[in-house]
């Protein structure tokens, strides 16, 4: 069996993105999209003492996921199996 990941936001405009890897990097990246801006993203981030780009999972990242959450966006991220037909 191959193992399947999908990750997927739903804006609250109704738009679909595909993050690249994760889903706080599609924040990052394009905070606009999330009602973000660069300053306030950077401005996490020190908050918490973390860096911006980093692969951390702290609590700079919790706060801006509930955050853009709170304003409407969907978080989709399904890990599973997907069986071969054969």
């Amino acid at each position: 069996m191959e193992k399947s990941t999908y990750a997927y936001w739903i804006t609250a405009k109704g738009e679909i993105l595909k993050p690249e890897s994760r889903h706080i990097l599609a924040i990052v990246k394009k905070p606009k999209r999330f009602g973000e801006t660069d300053k306030i993203v950077e401005d996490t981030f020190a908050k918490h003492g973390e860096q911006k780009m980093s692969n951390v999972e702290g609590k700079a990242r919790e706060e801006k996921r509930l955050r853009v959450i709170r304003r409407g966006h969907i978080r989709i991220r399904f890990n599973g199996t997907r069986r071969s037909p054969l």
